[in-house]
Order: C-alpha cells, then sequence, then structure tokens
C-alpha cells in the first residue's frame, strides 16, 4: 500500500513539480486547444455550414468564456480535492469529445451545450497549467517560467487555426474536427502512459540510489483513492 501510494506520489510530483512535467502539461493544454482554436476560425465564415443563424455566432463563442465566471471556483477545488492527474486527463478527453461532435450537425442548441462542457473543461486545463507552472518557479523565474508557459498555449490557438483551416479546404470541415477528437484522445492517453513512465523511472531511481530523505513528505502521504 506504502509503496503503490508513494508510486502515485512520484507521480504527482513529476507531472508538476519537475520540469519534465511542466513541458508535458503545457503540451497537453495547447494540444488541447486545436479544436476551439478551428471553431473560432470556421464559425463566423460558414454559419451556415453548422446550421446556425449569423446572430447566433456570437453566443456561442462567448458561451464558453461566461460559464467559466462559476466552474474556474469548482475546478480549483477540484484539482485541490482530488490532485491534477485525473481531473486533467478527464478534461482532455471530454473536450476531445466536444471537438469531435463539431463534426455533427448539431445546430444553435448542441453546439451551445458543447460549448458551455467545453468550457468547464478548460477550466480544469487552465488551472492546472498555472499550477504546474506555479511549482516548477521561484520569484525569479516566474515571469519566464508563465511567458513559455503562454507562448506554448498561443501555439496550440494558432496551429488549430492555421492547420485545421487548411485541412478543413483539402478534407472537409466534419473530417477535421474528427481528427482533431481523435488526436486529443490520443494526447490524454500519451499525458496518463508519460506520466506513469515518470513515475516507475523516479520510484526506481530513487530506490537504487537510496534518496528517500530527499522525497517531500507529503509525497507519502498521498491517499490511494485520490486520481
Amino acid at each position: 500500500m506504502r509503496h503503490y501510494s508513494r508510486m502515485r506520489g512520484q507521480w504527482e510530483y513529476a507531472s508538476r513539480r519537475s520540469p519534465g512535467g511542466f513541458a508535458l502539461t503545457s503540451a497537453v493544454v495547447a494540444l488541447s486547444l486545436l479544436g476551439d482554436a478551428l471553431l473560432y476560425a470556421l464559425l463566423p465564415a460558414r454559419p451556415g455550414h453548422f446550421e446556425v443563424r449569423v446572430w447566433q455566432v456570437g453566443i456561442l463563442l462567448g458561451a464558453n468564456r461566461i460559464v467559466r465566471l462559476l466552474t474556474n471556483e469548482l475546478a480549483g477545488r477540484l484539482v485541490a480535492v482530488r490532485g491534477g492527474r485525473g481531473p486533467l486527463a478527464w478534461a482532455v478527453v471530454l473536450g476531445s469529445a466536444v471537438t469531435a461532435s463539431y463534426a455533427l450537425p448539431l445546430g444553435f442548441w448542441g453546439l451551445l451545450a458543447g460549448r458551455v462542457l467545453w468550457g468547464a473543461c478548460w477550466s480544469v486545463l487552465r488551472v492546472e497549467g498555472y499550477l504546474s507552472a506555479l511549482a516548477v518557479s521561484d520569484s525569479s523565474t516566474r515571469g519566464r517560467i508563465f511567458g513559455v508557459y503562454q507562448a506554448a498555449t498561443r501555439l496550440g490557438q494558432g496551429g488549430g487555426a492555421l492547420v485545421g483551416g487548411l485541412l478543413a479546404d483539402l478534407i472537409g470541415i466534419p473530417r477535421v474536427f474528427l481528427l482533431f477528437g481523435l488526436f486529443g484522445w490520443r494526447v490524454a492517453v500519451l499525458y496518463v502512459v508519460s506520466g506513469m513512465a515518470i513515475a516507475i523511472v523516479a520510484g526506481w531511481i530513487i530506490g537504487r540510489l537510496k534518496l528517500e530523505r530527499w522525497v517531500e513528505e507529503w509525497v507519502y502521504e498521498v491517499k490511494v483513492g485520490e486520481s
């Protein structure tokens, strides 16, 4: 039980408090933005394709921001109680499902439901991204670390709009949203597998070099029920 708890604690440490964990989290957050960025590019230009009226476009593109007035607080509490790994992975999975759903003729109300759910997912992604940046920075490096994080997320947004727009012309709008959705699910799997791999390697190194005394005590206090 203690060994399993230690491994989970090391995963928490590696996924948030190491430079590699910060880079992994930043990449996951950035890649999760592909579908959202593409919708911002295509919905105003092709409202008829999505079966919505022009005046409904602004409502749909703003709904995810409005709901975050509520979900940002809830996401912070969720991450505080459950840790960051599980909520982040689930946010990527659900966000990818929303992206894939844009390939369907949902109409206004279906898209509105998807945008609200995406807003909740983004709250979790953003909270965990900020916490990861805070964990690897101090007063002398915080500006630089947060600049790297913001640059990474902007790359995800720019890449989603640019690459997604080109693909939409080549293979069609529904196919590119499905492609981005499937890619997001793979990102979630990669995040979980990479985190477990880092935890196993870290545990092996700690055991072999007898570095237990350098491990922070909170690592051993992670409960098995946390995800």
